[in-house]
């Protein structure tokens, strides 16, 4: 088995606890754990706003010294429209093996913030997942990025649309997967929040089989212990829909390899 974790977040959200940024023993705890979880690759991919904290000198000594598997280097980007630029920029800036491109805000809020959950009582849901989706689909035609990131991260609190079809309003946006040539990232992490369903749905995953899109995997682990967390079940359902293969990058080139 191919197993491999492109979705994970060693500085987290910052802290006392991964202080100083990406030292070595907290990269090496992240990769005892891939070990254990029978990972060929795994990939850091701490967000973007915390890119001046990175520290490329662990980062690369523990890509090189790592012999049990490949350590990958990307990033994920909170996408915004009006961010495009500085995106283009931070990314023509560093080393990347890949780049996620996310949603996590429409228009100023943050959609899967705890504090937010009850922001979704006073809104009209089919609104939020059209503004929301339409910003996925801006993401994707961006052509800034190498995966798309839980592409239907807006149900994380399992509020659901009355008047829509969201594979029909995903579907406008695995067409452009597909025509950009991106891979599409099964992320593991819904299953630890309310919603209970890992992101995207199985629909949307036969769908972006049927449209031949490539996929990655993600445990969107903070933590690591969280390391390769449900992936394995999650080659079981890639491979009982279809896939036979998944993605994999160096310095921003895709390749496919044989599950």
């Amino acid at each position: 088995m191919y197993l491999i974790d492109y979705h994970t977040h060693p500085y987290a959200h910052g802290g006392e606890e991964v202080n100083p940024p990406h030292n070595l023993e907290l990269l090496q705890n992240f990769i005892k754990t891939g070990e254990k979880m029978g990972l060929r690759e795994l990939g850091f991919s701490d967000h973007d706003r915390f890119l001046d904290k990175f520290n490329w000198s662990n980062l690369k000594y523990i890509r090189r010294m790592s012999k049990s598997l490949e350590i990958r280097l990307g990033i994920e980007f909170d996408y915004q429209p009006h961010k495009e630029e500085a995106i283009a920029e931070k990314i023509n800036s560093f080393p990347f093996d890949y780049c996620i491109g996310s949603v996590h805000f429409v228009d100023d809020w943050e959609v899967d913030h705890p504090d937010n959950r009850d922001k979704y009582r006073k809104l009209d849901i089919d609104v939020l997942y059209k503004k929301y989706l339409e910003n996925v689909k801006n993401a994707v035609n961006s052509d800034l990025f190498d995966i798309i990131g839980h592409v239907d991260l807006i149900k994380i609190f399992n509020y659901r649309p009355a008047g829509l079809e969201v594979l029909g309003l995903v579907e406008p946006i695995l067409k452009s997967i597909k025509k950009m040539g991106l891979a599409l990232e099964i992320n593991t992490n819904g299953l630890n929040k309310p919603i209970n369903e890992i992101y995207p749905s199985r629909k949307i995953l036969e769908r972006a089989y049927e449209l031949n899109i490539p996929l990655t995997l993600g445990s969107d682990a903070h933590r690591a212990n969280r390391v390769g967390e449900k992936l394995p079940s999650m080659i079981n359902l890639i491979t009982d829909i279809g896939y036979k293969k998944l993605a994999t990058f160096n310095n921003r080139e895709m390749k496919v390899v044989s599950i």
